[in-house]
């Protein structure tokens, strides 16, 4: 009798073991889920790092003015570029995080002019004959720039899985630059002004020199005198959306406020601005 009574004891005790499994079983994904999104890095409060991609699309915007070897002016250029790189963050908290952006920024500026000039004329008919007029045509800036940007930030999520700001310097190191200046004409008929009598007349068939109607004046590269380093502040609004549970779609908008001058000579106060509309995709590092 005892050994029966010990016989039923046992089995109800492998029976509770098995039930037991089962529950966990149950419930282990769930675990794990909470495990993944709190992390224990910093305490029970803070969810785990954080690595991801970022792309997206920037508008640069010219703000002084920079000259050329002619020293003539340019103002007010701009230039959309592209924008990729990676990220890294590491939250403190569920509201504080400290990250670090390298990203490679492709862009540039355009600067188009329309001025009026002296110009030597010369005829083919009749044969080498020269006249000296006033005429119109387009000046040409093309500035190109492609920077490593690395950016510190912080970051402060206003709750789980929503809007964001962070801010952090922006250090812009140029690995390539150009500068080329044109000058073309916006039609292969022109009206000549006289600059003695002030009489009009029309012309057809005008080219440049070299047979066309765009000529090159300066082609720099990389670009003289321009500052290697480019600091900037970068002050970004964002989303986080959780897409699973291991990682993140965030929609951002990035304003860089830049704080050095791109050259110090034939220049003043020559910086350039950018917006970025990007995209980051992150995922959770358990």
């Amino acid at each position: 009798m005892a050994i029966g009574m010990i016989l039923k004891m046992i089995q109800k005790g492998i029976g509770s073991i098995v039930i037991a499994l089962v529950v966990a079983a149950l419930f282990a994904p769930s675990a794990q889920a909470q495990l993944l999104s709190r992390g224990d890095l910093f305490g029970p409060g803070a969810p785990p790092p954080m690595i991801g991609v970022e792309l997206g699309l920037g508008m640069h915007s010219q703000m002084g003015t920079y000259r050329a070897a002619c020293q003539c002016e340019f103002t007010d250029g701009s230039q959309s570029g592209f924008l990729g790189g990676l990220l890294f963050e590491l939250p403190l908290s569920y509201e504080w995080t400290v990250g670090l952006g390298a990203k490679f920024d492709f862009g540039g500026l355009n600067n188009s002019t329309l001025i009026s000039d002296t110009a030597t004329i010369r005829f083919d008919n009749p044969l080498d004959s020269v006249a000296y007029g006033i005429i119109k045509f387009q000046r040409l800036g093309t500035v190109r720039m492609t920077t490593l940007v690395l950016n510190p930030f912080v970051k402060y999520e206003f709750y789980r899985g929503g809007p964001f700001v962070q801010l952090g310097p922006g250090l812009g190191f140029v690995l390539s630059s150009s500068f080329v200046h044109n000058r073309e004409l916006p039609s292969s008929t022109v009206t000549v002004i006289d600059p003695r009598t002030q009489a009009t007349s029309t012309l057809t068939g005008v080219t440049f020199e070299n047979g066309s109607n765009k000529e090159e004046l300066e082609n720099d590269n990389p670009i003289t005198g321009l500052n290697s380093m480019q600091l900037s502040i970068m002050l970004t609004a964002g989303f986080d959306l959780p897409v699973g549970e291991n990682s993140v779609v965030a929609p951002m908008v990035t304003y860089s406020l830049p704080l050095s001058k791109i050259r110090e000579t034939d220049a003043t106060d020559w910086k350039i601005s950018t917006l970025y509309v990007s995209l980051g995709l992150k995922y959770k590092l358990d």
